[in-house]
């Protein structure tokens, strides 16, 4: 579809997070404005809310041609992009561009509004994933080093409000609550000790000790294969404490021996799921989730789709046997 058929209202959306690409009222934009140079130069104006001088845009993408040329393929690309998507899209101060907010509307900016509201909830929600995933531009290294960088700062933040909600929850005694938020970040962050202990610890605090013990082997075994580590030695303290509490419980009741503790992986499989379904509010966070999968789907982004069906996944619960996802 071309930006003058798939736009009407003069409002655009740049979505830099989770990918990359600039959509009209009907859906992404392609041709001309979808090359992606282009694209990269959207990108790095709408990540900044102020003006960025036109030297640094052609240190990040065109490094290695001169001075002269490098500047005539700048010039070249903002006269397509006005040219396709309005005159007044991209402004000049100086010897600086700014991305016209009144004109497009960046994702990346609503997840900075949410955070500096301290709306983690409304962040992390505005967080469709990492910074400019899986985009690439041949030939512009110092491009891709620079959103690594970014990468890596916004992926902290997401992380950070993800774990202040799992610890709010916590704090409420809301252990269902917060196992949906651990999930979510383990989901992200699969080979993180300390997001998958506190994961456990809530299971274990909701009353699933034998899903708590199912995702420990699961992560055990995912270090393993991934990684080449034979055992972690916090998860094997946490997995041991935790089989003496239980045993413990289970001898007082008077309900079973030290061999209930560890249930077959069916039965494992069965009690996190149940576990996970009965907590009205993992249920509200798994129908969210959901939510934005299909639209995803609808708009034909299969890798964000994917993205939030596996973090859905990862929500309902661990199965011992099958591969991990990384």
């Amino acid at each position: 579809m071309s930006s003058s058929e798939s736009n009407r209202s003069g409002i655009f959306r740049l979505r830099v997070l989770g990918g990359l690409s600039i959509e009209g009222a009907y859906g992404p934009l392609n041709g001309r404005v979808a090359q992606p140079r282009r694209l990269a130069l959207l990108s790095v104006l709408g990540w900044s809310p102020d003006p960025v001088s036109r030297d640094k845009l052609i240190a990040l993408l065109w490094p290695e041609d001169d001075a002269r040329r490098a500047r005539r393929h700048l010039a070249d690309c903002v006269y397509v992009l006005r040219h396709e998507l309005g005159h007044d899209l991209i402004r000049a101060f100086g010897d600086s561009l700014v991305l016209n907010r009144d004109l497009v509307l960046v994702d990346l900016d609503d997840f900075r509004s949410a955070l500096s509201r301290t709306d983690l909830d409304a962040a992390v929600a505005h967080y469709a994933g990492p910074f400019l995933d899986g985009f690439h531009v041949s030939g512009a290294d110092a491009l891709e080093r620079w959103a690594e960088r970014e990468r890596a700062a916004l992926a902290t933040l997401w992380g950070r409000s993800v774990r202040a909600l799992a610890e709010a929850a916590e704090d409420r005694n809301r252990y269902g609550e917060a196992v949906g938020w651990w999930r979510l970040l383990t989901a992200a962050q699969p080979f993180s000790t300390t997001a998958a202990v506190r994961l456990m610890r809530a299971m274990a605090a909701s009353g699933d000790g034998s899903g708590a013990l199912a995702y420990a082997h699961l992560f055990q075994r995912r270090l393993a294969e991934e990684l080449d580590i034979p055992k972690e030695p916090e998860v094997a303290a946490f997995v041991e404490q935790l089989r003496e509490t239980l045993a413990t419980a289970s001898a007082r009741d008077g309900s079973g021996s030290r061999e209930d503790v560890a249930p077959s992986s069916d039965a494992r499989t069965h009690s996190t799921r149940a576990s996970a379904a009965a907590k009205p509010e993992v249920a509200a966070l798994a129908k969210r989730l959901e939510r934005a999968a299909r639209f995803h789907e609808r708009r034909g982004e299969i890798a964000k789709a994917a993205r939030y069906r596996n973090a859905l996944a990862a929500l309902v619960g661990p199965i011992p046997g099958e591969p991990a996802d990384g």
